[in-house]
């Protein structure tokens, strides 16, 4: 998508423990993308998987759901498809939070992101994959405005293996502005051994599923532990 930014910095988080404060369950909408349609574009409201070209598939090339029948395959950097100025097909999803917002703006609350990733293999198949998780505050229909203004982000990469056999997953966390109305759960294959253009496929075979969201209580010293997360705080 071409329109995405790199809003954050890099540095590494070890030693994060989350104190549970409320239940640790999956409060996004068809996490395994068992549904029978997908949105294009930017989301403007809760509860839709929407973004770049994207399809909804059961298993094929070697690849089987983590979980349930279905799962997300990537298919193009842009809603009409393959573009050779964009090098990522960018999936979001937007999640209310207004049924936790006292927690919130008490400032006791993170957000804890993952999902599951997986590629075919071969010498020139793209194998990297992002996830990361924005705070925003205001309205989801402002949302494609707002994309320069988050409260906060978390970003983790992985460079995939060529196993189709195993997923792999990927893993964030972010402790949440107290002004915080919703988040962004941000899903990404981005072109990092060879960008194609039109008419060329960029995706061979890249998928997701299985990703979850959950609320915890406020981040404190422990013992979990995210690799290369990318984390910003405004404010």
């Amino acid at each position: 998508m071409a329109s995405r930014l790199f809003l954050a910095f890099f540095f590494s988080i070890a030693g994060l423990g989350i104190s549970s404060t409320s239940s640790a369950q999956n409060i996004l909408a068809n996490p395994g993308f068992e549904i029978d349609s997908y949105g294009s574009d930017l989301p403007q409201s809760f509860d839709q998987w929407s973004g770049d070209l994207a399809d909804l598939v059961g298993a094929e090339q070697g690849v089987t759901p983590a979980e349930g029948s279905a799962m997300l395959r990537f298919l193009a950097t842009e809603v009409a498809g393959p573009a050779a100025a964009s090098i990522s097909c960018d999936v979001l999803q937007l999640r209310s939070l207004a049924s936790w917002l006292p927690s919130i703006r008490a400032g006791s609350v993170s957000v804890r992101v993952d999902a599951k990733v997986n590629r075919v293999a071969g010498a020139s198949v793209d194998s990297q994959f992002w996830l990361e998780v924005w705070a925003m505050r205001g309205a989801p229909e402002d949302f494609p405005s707002n994309l320069g203004s988050p409260l906060g982000t978390a970003q983790v990469s992985l460079d995939s293996d060529a196993n189709p056999v195993t997923w792999e997953t990927l893993e964030a966390a972010l402790d949440l502005h107290p002004l915080t109305d919703y988040v962004a759960v941000y899903l990404y294959a981005v072109e990092n051994v060879v960008n194609d253009g039109p008419p060329n496929q960029e995706f061979d075979g890249h998928y997701a599923d299985d990703v979850s969201l959950q609320l915890e209580g406020a981040v404190s010293s422990g013992s979990t532990r995210f690799g290369a997360v990318k984390a910003r705080f405004d404010g």
